[in-house]
C-alpha cells in the first residue's frame, strides 16, 4: 500500500500538473485556439505545444529504455563489485548505527546518516549501497536507518511514476496542440492513439494497485512461485518413474497423465486394474505412481487458474505496447515532416 501511495505523492505528479496548467492558462488567457490554419490559433502556442509533447514523450519512452536496460543486465549496478567482507563489515557497522539508534545514542538523524555514509566509504562499499533514514513506528525510535543497493540510473518505480505522468501530459499537450479535431489522417492517428496509449495505461495502474491482492486472494494452498516450483519437480519425478516402466505400463500411464476433465478418476482405476493383473507383485508400485499423477494434476489446475488470472491482469499491455510504439512512429513522422514542410 505505501508504494502505490507513493505514485501519488511523485514530485513528477506535480511538473507535469505544472506544465499542463501552464499551457490551459495560456490558451485562456491568450484566447487560443488550437490546431494550425484555424482562427484564433497562435503560432508561438502551437510550437510550444508541440514541442512540448515530444519531449515528454521522450521521457515517456525512456521509462521503457530504463526497464529493458535493466532485464537484460546490462544496467550500471550490475557492473558494480564489492568483496563479500567488505559488504558483510559493512552491514555489520550499519547495525551496530541502528542499535546506538534505538539506544539514543545517537538522537540526531543527521548524525545517523553521516556516520552510516562514513562506514559506507571506509569499507570501500558506497557505489553498491546507499543509505537514508526515515520515520520509526509509532511506539518505537523517532527514525531508523535504512539501507538498498544503490541504482545509478534511477528507481524503476520512480521512473514508473514518470511515465505515467508525462504520458497523461503529453496527451494532453496533444490535443492542446491540435484542437482534437481528428479532422486530419495525421491528427486521427495522434489523437486517437494518445487517447488509446493513456486510456490503457490508466487502466494498467489500477491493475498495478489492486492485481497483486486479486492474485493473493486467489492463491489458496500454494503461490504462483510455488505452484510453478511444484508443477517442474512433479514433471521431473514423473518423467523419471516412467522411464523406469517396460513399455507396455508406460503407454498406459502416460495415456493417464494426458488425460482432462473428470476422466481422471475412471482412467486411473482402469489403468491400476490393468497394471496390477499384468504385474500384481508392483501394484503397490504403480498405485504411488498414480497418486504422484494425481498430486502433479492438482499442482497443474492450480498454477493454470493462477497464470490465467495474472495472464488477464497483464492483459492491458497487449494494446497499449503496440499502441505506443505506433504513436511513437507516428509523433517522430509528424515533427519530421512539419521540421521539413
Amino acid at each position: 500500500m505505501n508504494l502505490n501511495a507513493s505514485l501519488f505523492r511523485s514530485w513528477h505528479a506535480a511538473v507535469a500538473a505544472a506544465a499542463v496548467a501552464g499551457f490551459v492558462a495560456w490558451k485562456f488567457k491568450g484566447e487560443i485556439t488550437p490546431g494550425r490554419h484555424t482562427a484564433g490559433s497562435d503560432r508561438l502556442y502551437l510550437l510550444a505545444s508541440g514541442w512540448g509533447a515530444f519531449v515528454l514523450f521522450l521521457v515517456v519512452y525512456a521509462y521503457a529504455l530504463r526497464k529493458y536496460i535493466h532485464k537484460m543486465g546490462i544496467s550500471p549496478e550490475f557492473g558494480m563489485k564489492a568483496s563479500d567482507q567488505s559488504l558483510e563489515r559493512a552491514i555489520t557497522r550499519l547495525n551496530d548505527v541502528r542499535r546506538k539508534i534505538v539506544a539514543g545514542v545517537i538522537g540526531s538523524r543527521k548524525d545517523a546518516l553521516e556516520l552510516a555514509r562514513n562506514v559506507l566509504r571506509e569499507e570501500g562499499v558506497r557505489k553498491i549501497i546507499r543509505v537514508r533514514v526515515a520515520d520509526g513506528p509509532p511506539g518505537g525510535p523517532p527514525f531508523l536507518l535504512v539501507d538498498s543497493s544503490t541504482e545509478p540510473l534511477g528507481r524503476m518505480a520512480k521512473w514508473m511514476h514518470a511515465h505515467l505522468f508525462y504520458g497523461v501530459a503529453a496527451a494532453v499537450l496533444v490535443g492542446l496542440h491540435g484542437g482534437a479535431r481528428f479532422a486530419s489522417p495525421m491528427g486521427i492517428l495522434l489523437d486517437g492513439l494518445s487517447s488509446l496509449v493513456v486510456a490503457t495505461g490508466l487502466v494498467g495502474i489500477v491493475l498495478w494497485a489492486l492485481g497483486p491482492a486479486w492474485l493473493t486472494r486467489a492463491e489458496r494452498d500454494l503461490s504462483i512461485e510455488q505452484a510453478f516450483g511444484l508443477d517442474r519437480n512433479f514433471a521431473d519425478k514423473v518423467d523419471f518413474a516412467l522411464n523406469e516402466l517396460d513399455p507396455e505400463a508406460r503407454a498406459i500411464l502416460a495415456d493417464l497423465r494426458r488425460s482432462r476433465g473428470g476422466t481422471f478418476v475412471e482412467k486411473a482405476k482402469s489403468a491400476l486394474e490393468t497394471l496390477a493383473r499384468a504385474e500384481a507383485e508392483s501394484r503397490q508400485k504403480f498405485q504411488n505412481l498414480v497418486a504422484l499423477l494425481g498430486q502433479e494434476r492438482c499442482v497443474k489446475r492450480e498454477l493454470s487458474q493462477l497464470q490465467s488470472l495474472r495472464a488477464w491482469i497483464n492483459g492491458w499491455r497487449l494494446v497499449h505496447i503496440p499502441a505506443s510504439i505506433v504513436l511513437g512512429g507516428a509523433v517522430l513522422a509528424h515533427v519530421i515532416s512539419v521540421w521539413w514542410y
